[in-house]
């Protein structure tokens, strides 16, 4: 496999013919960290792109057993073991395109693959969305700013890791991306912020704090932050766990069209 440093038109082709475009652009741009990998410049016809805010491996394209077994070593000798070794990871999740290459993984990882399951990737068009914040009762929608990250807000210290996990900085976030989050007298109650960010699209990560959950709050938290999209013409993506049925529900309630449920395995490195 080697390593993308000048992006062809045939490798950006293969990669935003992907449901997951919106991880791979914003890599692209820079506002993501992360690496793709191609079998070949001239010739590509499988990928391997690390997500490195979020420790997932997604792969792509097409290839025999053979292959899928020289990529997979290719990912154990050169990205598994450097991420354990220069960023102390323990554990990747590995999106895969087929049961051929869940078989080579078990034959080669035996006893690190932790866990199998299934996520699902929603999208929102999010034109001319309109929401009207007065909704809001005991607390109040405030956009994530450089003035807001500053505040001494109870639970603000998670948002702050959140935002430099994903942006590598809060400097990056507030240059380039937004958010908004929901905030009770000096409380930090749930977040919702802007993550691979692109020039068409974002995904979103968010959160509500455990004692405020089942409140609405995350539904009134999204609907703000749908608005932003579309201030911003970007189309919106909601990736969750598949049995996280609170997600779920969310992301339908909002309005979001399911992509498509993927297959994925966590692995212990």
């Amino acid at each position: 496999m080697i390593k993308v440093t000048v992006m062809t038109p045939m490798i950006e082709n293969m990669l935003l013919d992907s449901h997951q475009h919106f991880v791979y652009q914003s890599i692209l741009e820079g506002h993501t960290l992360g690496d793709i990998y191609v079998d070949s410049i001239e010739d590509t016809n499988f990928y391997i792109v690390y997500d490195g805010g979020n420790e997932v491996i997604y792969t792509g394209g097409s290839a025999c057993e053979d292959d899928y077994r020289r990529y997979l070593r290719f990912l154990k000798k050169e990205v598994f073991a450097d991420k354990r070794k220069v960023d102390n990871v323990e554990y990747l999740l590995v999106a895969y395109p087929d049961d051929v290459f869940l078989k080579v993984s078990k034959e080669l990882f035996t006893d690190q693959i932790v866990h199998e399951s299934t996520k699902s990737l929603f999208e929102h068009h999010a034109k001319d969305y309109i929401y009207t914040e007065a909704l809001a009762k005991d607390y109040q929608l405030e956009a994530i700013t450089e003035e807001l990250l500053e505040r001494e807000l109870v639970n603000s210290e998670g948002l702050r890791e959140e935002i430099v996990s994903m942006w590598g900085s809060l400097d990056q976030f507030v240059k380039h991306g937004f958010g908004r989050c929901a905030v009770r007298d000096n409380t930090l109650l749930a977040w919702c912020t802007a993550e691979f960010m692109s020039n068409k699209s974002c995904g979103i990560g968010i959160e509500t704090y455990e004692n405020e959950e089942g409140k609405g709050i995350a539904t009134q938290l999204g609907r703000s932050f749908l608005v932003a999209c579309s201030e911003r013409g970007l189309r919106a993506h909601w990736d969750s766990w598949t049995k996280n049925f609170a997600s779920v529900r969310v992301a339908e309630k909002l309005g979001f069209k399911r992509l498509e449920d993927y297959n994925v395995y966590v692995i212990k490195l």
